[in-house]
């Protein structure tokens, strides 16, 4: 006889990326976490202790996959740089449910902000030609904004339409030319 599974830490995550979601890194405690599951402070430190653990673990998946972006040979054609930049969109658009939780935990200290603009930085960096001029730069940062802002403002639309509006005004601002 096999033992039963232990949900239990996945019920964790869950609930504190719904409440992440809604109400910030910041405002909300392992408390607040253990109330939504039906659990004891106690339980959810077992799991996740700190608090930054239970952050890092939500947020596990969707590191992993920048990680793998950064990961890649920088592109050195125009073609692999607008494949990078879909590629970053449809890692954001897999895991949109956290987008919330970004926006706001870059607006308060202690920031997850330290740890995304640098990812954040290091995308735009790749996008633009090794000595880019300053139009390169406005167009790639437009194109990450298109991204950034069009998922962000749209998460209550069908994810399969979102993610192709995006990905056009993002290609359309990374491929205009002055």
């Amino acid at each position: 006889m096999t033992a039963p599974v232990d949900d239990t830490p996945a019920r964790i995550l869950a609930a504190a990326g719904r409440l992440f979601a809604e109400r910030g890194v910041a405002a909300v405690s392992l408390s607040d976490v253990a109330a939504e599951v039906g659990l004891t402070k106690s339980a959810v430190a077992y799991h996740f202790h700190p608090k930054e653990a239970l952050v890092r673990a939500v947020l596990h998946d969707a590191a992993e996959g920048v990680a793998a972006l950064l990961a890649a040979p920088p592109p050195s054609t125009n073609a692999d740089r607008e494949q990078l930049l879909v590629d970053y969109l449809d890692l954001l658009v897999r895991h949109r449910e956290l987008i919330p939780m970004l926006v706001t935990a870059t607006r308060t200290p202690p920031t997850l902000g330290s740890v995304l603009e640098p990812l954040r930085d290091e995308i735009l960096r790749r996008l633009t030609a090794p000595q880019p001029t300053p139009e390169d730069q406005a167009r790639a940062w437009s194109a990450l904004g298109a991204i950034h802002i069009g998922l962000y403002r749209t998460l209550h639309l069908p994810r399969d339409l979102v993610r192709d509006a995006v990905a056009a005004a993002a290609l359309a601002a990374y491929r205009s030319r002055p």
